[in-house]
């Protein structure tokens, strides 16, 4: 989970930064790298927030469905505060960098503050960059410490054909869990593919070979990840 946000994330501050340069410069090309960037980015920070949610649910049901120790949601919990207040700025300033870079047209002073707001906004996605990967890696451990704190005798109960706990059991759980992620990440992937061969393909955008190759490299592979996950889930929605 935190390993795949954090390739998003290199991506999405790779061309923010390419189009900041752009911006600065005063190159013909920015405004259509920094559209990229900001579908890129916007798409990243929708990962985190989609990743995460999928990730406490399942988390959440699984405490209510075999009594483990509340501690595991209040955990949970602290890794939302920490985590959600730097992906909704780096969305946030996003959005906002993008609207004023469309009205910077014919005003000095629009530019000046969509400018001095672009470089806020890079810092801001950096240091979200780092924050994500270590909460989401902590999200990681604590769904596998949760994972190993289900009782035994349940599994051994459930592997010898006996009685299911009421819900869904562990297994099921963890398929759900793999369901969730895999559909969330093939759709954001495939969206971000989509928006990166119409800018090249339809806009005429003059992307660098190897940034178009590497992208679409990356890409290509979070949808047979995200295609693998979801198929390891069972591939149905309401399984």
């Amino acid at each position: 989970m935190h390993l795949v946000i954090t390739g998003l994330n290199a991506w999405s501050l790779v061309f923010l930064t390419v189009a900041l340069g752009g911006g600065y410069s005063m190159a013909s090309w920015h405004v259509r790298w920094a559209l990229l960037a900001s579908i890129t980015a916007l798409m990243s920070q929708s990962a985190v927030f989609a990743l995460f949610i999928g990730a406490a649910k399942t988390l959440k049901e699984t405490v209510g469905l075999y009594k483990l120790p509340s501690s595991f949601i209040d955990r949970t919990n602290a890794i939302y505060f920490r985590l959600f207040p730097w992906a909704t700025a780096a969305a946030g300033l996003s959005v906002a960098a993008a609207v004023l870079g469309g009205l910077v047209r014919g005003s000095p002073l629009v530019r000046r503050v969509h400018g001095l707001l672009s470089l806020v906004m890079v810092a801001v996605h950096i240091a979200a960059t780092v924050m994500e990967y270590r909460q989401l890696r902590v999200m990681h451990f604590l769904l596998r410490e949760m994972a190993a704190a289900v009782p035994p005798e349940e599994e051994r109960a459930l592997e010898s054909g006996g009685a299911a706990p009421p819900g869904a059991s562990a297994r099921e759980t963890e398929a759900s869990a793999a369901r969730f992620r895999g559909r969330a990440l093939l759709t954001l992937c495939t969206l971000a593919m989509a928006t990166l061969l119409g800018y090249r393909y339809v806009m005429e955008v003059d992307l660098p070979d190897p940034i178009l190759i590497g992208a679409s490299a990356l890409l290509a592979a979070g949808m047979a990840f995200g295609a693998y996950l979801w198929a390891r889930g069972g591939g149905k929605s309401g399984a």
